[in-house]
């Protein structure tokens, strides 16, 4: 998993909001604790298990939504005919989101999934705080600061689950992984568009797993009641002795009606691709990872680039690294590993000062 701009927010009931805003008060210290324990033993404890939330009578802030159909052109590297909009968001669920906009004032309604990208301004300054603190890789602060943004109750439901992606994303970086996969789980439990997918602990690059993940995972993949814990088990195990159960997972998960979860499950299997295989089938595999959202692309296509150098298909790898560098912010962890690995290829192939420009030139044509 690699962090990205969150683009994952949802609503809750009010009856939800009661519970949930008492539940927010123990998992605030809970948090806490976790992080302490991780740092103090190097073994992550089990916490996060509920996303907290209180609704904020604050007036929501003009937010720019983005609008793409799903999948990129191959030759562009751009979302297909990009429509922004500002406007004030009311709700973003699993099924759609809810806006007035700007400056007629009409509540329109929008299907969630055509959502690419929202740029706003949190209702709190701890909100803003742990925004800066995660673009400067202060993980830390980004955990700290969300509880206390979260507690403050001046956020709306929607910049919330914004705010605990972030955190999902702060946890994995900071090496509490099982911590990160419990409070994913808990997010996506309510309403979330699958846009949350975009923050999600799923490993897409040959990755070591300790005990701990092996453990969780396990549970996880075994969960009947939850397609999302077992794709993130299998996520997690299929590097793993316990990969053949893992793949049969993915099989049965990529078979489901969830079409958008059943390709990031299909897009999985390709990790485990014989270099023969990749050369056979990554044509294939790009036209399945068109077919998701924008925001959920940067996983899959790491597989395919990582697989195609194994494969030694350098060309092709090159044009998958060159696809992230266009497509996520300049200042991504994913932008920049994939210059990195785009650079090493130029230099292979004689080509320095190609290399050197990538890495001094910032390209994005992210919306």
């Amino acid at each position: 998993m690699l962090p990205r701009e969150c683009r994952i927010p949802g609503i809750q009931f009010i009856f939800q909001n009661l519970l949930l805003t008492i539940l927010s008060i123990s998992l605030i210290d809970c948090w806490s604790f976790s992080l302490f324990a991780q740092t103090a033993t190097g073994e992550t404890t089990p916490d996060a298990t509920v996303v907290p939330s209180r609704e904020s009578i604050a007036e929501s802030s003009l937010s720019t939504i983005v609008f793409s159909a799903p999948g990129a052109s191959i030759a562009s590297w751009t979302p297909a005919d990009p429509e922004s909009i500002v406007g004030r968001v009311v709700d973003f669920n699993a099924s759609n989101i809810v806006y007035h906009s700007s400056p007629d004032g009409v509540l329109r309604t929008r299907p969630s999934g055509d959502v690419a990208k929202i740029s706003f301004q949190w209702l709190s300054e701890e909100g803003t705080a742990a925004q800066v603190a995660f673009e400067s890789g202060e993980y830390a602060e980004v955990i700290r600061l969300g509880k206390l943004a979260i507690a403050g109750g001046k956020l709306s439901s929607w910049q919330q689950r914004l705010l605990v992606a972030k955190m999902v994303d702060a946890f994995w970086l900071s090496n509490q992984r099982v911590i990160a996969g419990k409070l994913f789980l808990s997010l996506i439990k309510d309403s979330s568009p699958l846009l949350v997918y975009a923050s999600a602990p799923l490993i897409w690059q040959p990755a070591k797993i300790d005990s701990t993940m092996i453990e969780a995972a396990m549970g996880w993949m075994k969960d009947s009641e939850s397609v999302d814990a077992q794709l993130l088990g299998a996520s997690w195990l299929l590097g793993t002795s316990n990969s053949t159960e893992a793949i049969e997972t993915l099989q049965k998960i990529s078979r489901q009606s969830n079409v958008q979860l059943a390709r990031l499950a299909t897009a999985q299997q390709w990790r485990v691709a014989t270099p023969k295989e990749v050369a056979n089938k990554f044509l294939e595999w790009r036209a399945v990872r068109d077919l998701l959202p924008v925001a959920l692309q940067l996983g899959p296509t790491l597989t395919i680039a990582e697989k195609l150098e194994r494969a030694s298909l350098q060309p092709e790898a090159l044009q998958e690294y060159i696809r992230i560098i266009a497509i996520e912010l300049p200042t991504s962890q994913g932008s920049d590993f994939a210059k990195q690995r785009a650079a090493e290829i130029l230099r292979s192939a004689n080509r320095p000062e190609e290399a050197n420009k990538l890495l001094t030139s910032p390209l994005s044509t992210s919306p």
